[in-house]
């Protein structure tokens, strides 16, 4: 699977980063029907950005991005709001298995996000400095998902939001950890390259004459 402007190095670990959520954590936090529409979200993104070099396919696809990122900040205010407005002036009953249930409510489908988002990026990030760009700043998003999400766990010392517990569970912690710093790595040292080539035009006049 891919395309002339796939970064065949982002989009392997993007997919590894997507089977390990989907087999470490979207199933024992979400039901069936959610992470199932989640996979399937992520199959309507991937098609359109196969063929990206054409108009419709291509803002149809970024519209799907668009999405996706008015998702994450909806989820992003929630649990800033719930953690720092609404825990302190809960009653006695707010306890630690509700913070975690907050933790699980809104990291789980933050980073499952990020895992059904990243492949279809991944599959034009070679494209311009814009498609380079955008998978880049996903990739930052998704590091800080996954040192929340994982290193909650880790300090919990319980399973939170993984199906794994113990020792186990903290050592895939650690590896989904690593999975995401590396997909971060990857996309910053595209954008790098994307920025060293030589450009005969702008992103927008290409496009408009595609």
């Amino acid at each position: 699977m891919k395309t002339a402007y796939s970064n065949r190095t982002l989009l392997i670990w993007a997919l590894a980063q997507l089977v390990l959520a989907f087999a470490l954590v979207v199933p024992f936090s979400l039901t069936p029907a959610t992470w199932g529409g989640l996979l399937g979200f992520g199959v309507l993104m991937v098609v359109p950005a196969m063929r990206f070099d054409q108009k419709v396919p291509r803002v149809l696809a970024k519209i799907l991005w668009a999405l996706v990122g008015l998702l994450q900040a909806a989820l992003v205010v929630y649990l800033v709001y719930a953690l720092f407005f609404f825990a302190p002036d809960a009653t006695a009953g707010y306890t630690a298995e509700s913070r975690a249930d907050i933790f699980a409510a809104t990291l789980v489908p933050l980073s499952a996000l990020c895992a059904v988002t990243l492949p279809s990026q991944a599959l034009v990030a070679c494209r311009s400095k814009a498609d380079a760009r955008r998978v880049t700043v996903l990739s930052v998003f998704n590091v800080a998902v996954a040192a929340a999400l994982y290193g909650y766990e880790t300090f919990a010392v319980k399973a939170v939001v993984l199906s794994v517990d113990g020792i186990v569970g903290q050592l895939l912690g650690v590896v989904g950890a690593v999975i995401a710093v590396a997909i971060t790595a990857v996309a910053f040292r595209g954008l790098f390259a994307q920025k060293g080539q030589q450009k005969t035009a702008p992103d927008e006049v290409s496009e408009a004459a595609e």
